[in-house]
């Protein structure tokens, strides 16, 4: 069984503070977020597939992530043409609020893209940092199945090797259908993540901790490194586990 730790926050990507103190986020808080729970636990034991080898081998690897607020968004194209510009409209947020959620779509221009056809944006919630201590294991960020039915998005996906490149992984989404609403009720399941390790028969389980000192400023330089340079940090995202120091008084730097 190899452990995986997580630690859900509703920020993350650079912001010291947050960084450094995520046990502050609200969504640290067991009343206010969802434990990520297996796909195979969650599913009807009457579908017909629910026996079948090939299904549950994946969806016992493969864990559903909630949202923890409600989210809704509508588009309003009538400036396009003249400004270029699409409003997106949230009845659910104050102004504050929905500047801090929506900030990661509007601080990047190519995040969010001024096209009738395709909307991409990127939120700050939920996020949730991933990491463990077991060697060589990659995390995988899915659409769920149902998101794009039930919610109208479809998640930016992605993989990167979680032992020797903790961090957070983000919320991002394509509108899948631009004249509909983009609408998330608290505990709609939104994405998925799953686990990889040599061996495809290895079980995971999650287990939510603090991040240690150490970590965090791990993270930090993480984040700071992909700022700085997208290429360098694409090295360590994708390559194989730092090496374990030799150091006989290495414990003496570590939280």
């Amino acid at each position: 069984m190899k452990t995986i730790y997580y630690y859900p926050s509703e920020e993350g990507f650079g912001n010291n503070d947050q960084v450094m103190h995520p046990e502050e986020s609200v969504l640290a808080d067991d009343r206010f977020s969802f434990a990520p729970e297996t796909q195979i636990s969650e599913t009807d034991k009457n579908f017909a597939f629910f026996e079948c080898p090939a299904w549950s081998h994946k969806a016992k690897r493969t864990f559903t992530i909630k949202s923890p607020i409600d989210i809704k968004f509508t588009f309003d194209f009538s400036k396009l043409n003249s400004t270029g510009e699409v409003f997106i409209n949230n009845p659910h947020l104050s102004g504050d609020s929905y500047d801090a959620l929506t900030e990661p779509t509007f601080s990047n221009p190519n995040w969010f893209l001024k096209n009738p056809n395709r909307l991409t944006m990127q939120l700050t919630v939920p996020r949730i940092l991933f990491w463990t201590k077991e060697k060589d294991i990659w995390i995988e960020q899915r659409s769920h199945p149902e998101a794009s039915a039930r919610n109208n998005i479809v998640l930016v996906g992605g993989w990167f090797n979680v032992s020797a490149w903790p961090r957070h992984i983000s919320f991002a989404y394509n509108v899948f259908d631009v004249d509909r609403s983009v609408n998330i009720k608290r505990g709609d399941p939104i994405y998925q993540v799953c686990f990889h390790s040599k061996d495809q028969n290895d079980k995971f389980k999650l287990v939510k901790k603090a991040p240690p000192k150490d970590l965090k400023i791990k993270v930090k330089r993480n984040v700071s490194l992909k700022n700085l340079s997208p290429n360098l940090s694409s090295q360590f995202m994708f390559g194989q586990q730092e090496k374990e120091s030799k150091c006989p008084f290495s414990f003496l730097w570590k939280d």
